[in-house]
């Protein structure tokens, strides 16, 4: 029997390959009071090379990227994909205030250079060990092989580089919920050159451990669901559910084998006789929800809420047994504040918790707990032309805490003076194919004030006004 939703499945599926310029699905009734069904396709070319310049938008700071791009479709006719990026990048990051022996330099506006190549190869499949007779084509399955090296150079900071490997599958349950699990992904973190002129990080443990080389092996899994109907004004859900697990089989293989541990009383993987000499290994479990709902008011006007809640446990290879202290790799862990986050505060100038600012720096400022929601009013003024209004509220906090630290750490009693609450206004340009922002907000409760229970809205001057600047909504 005829279905609609079965043509539509064959038609999103046979896009989804991304090989076919042109799907024509039609249908001829024949003598027998049955349809033939004729699908007519027009391929792509095979191979292409492509030059793409961004727009970036990480953690707060704008940049400009450029990648050339091989692609090759139908690598071994049967619809798989093979892509290789060379990607460079430059990015504005804002030095620490006092960088250099004589006070604040004079900053570069793109102080932060990036370099890597990139190589990834789609398969239209569940590979090993799930057969693919059990998987229903309108899952649109893919499995994913992706290999990575990048190198950055940041001033005043660090030269590092990341390289990465990893395998994973994703499919769509249905046409809301979509699943992507990797069951391994590798990260090997090496910083060549950490500029400890401006801040003793040898005597911080805390930010010791966060910038030393390191490497994640680690299980990842998310959940996505959206139920947004393109073209269609109507009210939706944005819900998504991260979990990942990193370094137990590591853990537990050294445990079996009796390996000697260094100085801190973990692991080290790629010895060379001595147990200080190998690279350390993360151990560590990270949960994370971002929920999102979005009221269509009318035709001008949505209410966007959105809530997000993040816990970083690390434990096990990740703890220094001599200072008791343990933490998350710089890169797994959360930030506060910036465009996409709580506006009245910069990006990294926020938390964790209520720590005096004359004690920290915007190095500094990594949390293993994540609490955050907004509201926004989001209103047409002209074609293209879109104003917001909007209120933000959280921070984040630390599990574990030296004396140095111990107002970061969290507590369930001191969570509502530990929020940090902000309040402004934006303008949007909205192109379609993109959407250029412009907010500005203003801290209503700082929890690094301790007069008033922190409320600074009665002595805000317009120097308080954080001004941010994105590409696309917030959220």
């Amino acid at each position: 029997m005829f279905k609609l939703d079965k043509l539509e499945d064959t038609h999103r599926h046979l896009a989804n390959l991304q090989v076919f310029k042109f799907i024509n699905i039609n249908f001829i009734e024949t003598s027998e009071d049955k349809l033939d069904c004729i699908i007519q396709l027009t391929t792509m070319p095979k191979q292409s090379f492509s030059f793409e310049t961004e727009g970036t938008h990480s953690t707060g700071k704008l940049g400009v990227a450029g990648n050339v791009v091989y692609r090759n479709k139908n690598s071994f006719k049967g619809a798989e994909i093979i892509e290789l990026k060379l990607k460079g990048a430059l990015e504005a990051q804002s030095a620490l205030v006092g960088a250099g022996k004589t006070g604040a330099e004079t900053t570069p506006l793109f102080n932060t250079v990036e370099i890597g190549p990139e190589g990834k190869f789609y398969i239209p499949k569940l590979l090993f060990p799930v057969k693919e007779e059990k998987i229903p084509k309108r899952y649109n399955p893919k499995t994913v092989f992706t290999s990575a090296y990048n190198f950055q150079k940041r001033r005043h900071y660090y030269s590092r580089s990341l390289a990465k490997i990893s395998f994973g599958y994703d499919w769509k349950e249905s046409e809301y919920k979509k699943h992507i699990f990797n069951p391994l992904e590798l990260n090997f973190v090496e910083i060549y050159k950490l500029d400890t002129t401006n801040f003793k990080i040898a005597d911080d443990p805390l930010i010791k451990y966060s910038y030393q080389d390191h490497l994640t092996i680690a299980c990842k899994y998310s959940f996505i669901f959206n139920n947004q109907q393109i073209n269609k004004k109507a009210n939706f859900v944005y819900f998504r559910a991260n979990l990942e697990f990193a370094g137990n089989l590591l853990r537990l293989t050294n445990n079996l084998l009796e390996s000697k541990t260094d100085s801190t009383g973990n692991y080290r993987i790629f010895n060379k006789g001595n147990s200080n000499e190998g690279i350390p290994f993360s151990q560590y479990f990270k949960g994370d929800i971002d929920f999102r709902y979005y009221n269509i008011l009318n035709q001008n006007s949505t209410l966007v809420f959105r809530t997000i809640i993040g816990v970083g446990a690390p434990y096990g290879n990740s703890r220094d047994t001599v200072t008791g202290l343990a933490v998350l790799p710089f890169e797994k862990s959360y930030y506060a504040g910036g465009a996409n986050d709580i506006r009245a505060w910069k990006a990294r100038t926020l938390g964790p918790g209520s720590i005096d600012t004359s004690k920290i720096n915007s190095l500094y400022r990594l949390g293993d707990i994540k609490l955050e929601g907004n509201i926004e009013y989001r209103f047409d003024i002209t074609d293209i032309f879109q104003g917001a209004a909007f209120i933000d509220a959280g921070n984040i906090w630390l599990i574990d805490a030296d004396s140095l630290r111990e107002d970061a750490k969290f507590k369930f009693n001191t969570i509502y003076d530990d929020l940090a609450i902000g309040a402004g206004i934006g303008i949007r340009l909205n192109y379609t194919f993109i959407i250029i922002r412009l907010d500005a907000a203003l801290p209503f409760k700082d929890p690094m004030i301790r007069e008033n229970g922190g409320w600074v809205v009665r002595n805000a001057s317009i120097g308080d006004i954080n001004l941010s600047f994105g590409i696309g909504y917030p959220f």
